[in-house]
């Protein structure tokens, strides 16, 4: 009777041994095979594995105020469409901020001649700091002595920088002094150069350089231009600004393109 009750007790232990489920540790991965998969899920994601709330709020607000960026870069160009693709709007700003590097530089070489120009024409170093003559004999004393040269003319000033904007349809003109740079944007057509290079040859202007870009769509090109003065001096009578040249050639450019 003690060895069938020894058995049994054993067997009874060997029961509980087998029947009891190994403890689930919280944190842990399940054993494979399981569909306890909760320990892994991260706070404030969802199991299906989308982007938190606060993170899809915050691309949100970063795809809005790229849009306005973008928005306010392309009113600066205004031969770009608002509704041109954001490559097209990068690539316009890139050469416009060209243009205007060598204007600056143009402008800054030009303010240098002009300098260079009025320094040459201030006359003698010398002849402002003079000495006073050794006295001689009271006679020669009484005798006023004549200047040895004629006092030169005062230098001009410097001639003003004049900038000026000038806007029609299609067409836009960026004006500083005898330069300007002559912006058109058309629906591709073969004879819009034409048009633009026929107008300039009916004024004192001289075409230095011609940029042009054209795709399926739109032709597109920057004309350097300069107002000849002697140009205008063979026209003769009163010699037209450079400011109303450049606006006359603006009316007729528009007027060309839209025929």
């Amino acid at each position: 009777m003690s060895q069938e009750g020894s058995h049994q007790a054993s067997d009874a232990s060997g029961d509980d041994h087998g029947t009891s489920s190994p403890a689930v540790v919280q944190g842990a991965p399940s054993p494979r095979g399981s569909s306890n998969h909760g320990c892994f899920v991260t706070a404030g994601a969802d199991a299906s594995g989308d982007k938190p709330q606060h993170l899809q709020e915050l691309d949100a607000s970063d795809e809005k105020v790229e849009e306005e960026l973008y928005g306010d870069l392309s009113s600066f160009l205004p031969h770009v469409s608002e509704k041109a693709r954001k490559v097209k709007i990068v690539k316009e700003a890139i050469r416009y901020i060209r243009y205007l590097e060598c204007t600056a530089a143009q402008i800054e070489n030009d303010l240098k001649q002009e300098r260079a120009l009025a320094q040459q024409a201030g006359g003698d170093p010398g002849a402002s700091s003079s000495s006073a003559p050794p006295q001689g004999p009271p006679e020669q004393q009484q005798i006023p002595q004549q200047p040895k040269k004629q006092q030169q003319p005062a230098a001009a000033p410097p001639r003003r920088i004049v900038f000026r904007t000038f806007s029609a349809t299609n067409v836009m003109v960026n004006m500083c002094n005898d330069d300007a740079n002559i912006t058109v944007c058309v629906p591709r057509r073969r004879d819009a150069l034409t048009i633009v290079l026929s107008v300039l040859e009916n004024h004192p202007i001289d075409v230095v350089t011609v940029q042009i870009a054209s795709d399926e769509a739109r032709t597109m090109f920057n004309v350097f231009t300069h107002v000849n003065p002697e140009a205008i001096q063979q026209l003769g009578g009163e010699a037209p600004a450079s400011e109303d040249i450049y606006q006359l050639v603006l009316s007729e450019i528009a007027a060309g393109l839209s025929n």
